[in-house]
């Protein structure tokens, strides 16, 4: 159906569908924030949490 997100379900629902969508990107991209952190962390400074040996 070509126009089916006219229907009276995409109208009432649209908003929590994009919601979802916005939840879902934004915890994906916590994600790749915080393993982004982690992998270029400076072993040398202070506090760091960088590990230097990586177990396979």
């Amino acid at each position: 159906m070509r126009d089916d997100f006219h229907s009276q379900a995409w109208a009432d629902h649209h908003g929590d569908l994009t919601a979802s969508i916005n939840k879902a990107i934004r915890s994906f991209m916590a994600g790749l924030e915080r393993l982004n952190a982690r992998q270029f962390d400076a072993p040398w400074r202070a506090g760091s949490q960088a590990k230097t040996s990586l177990k396979h």
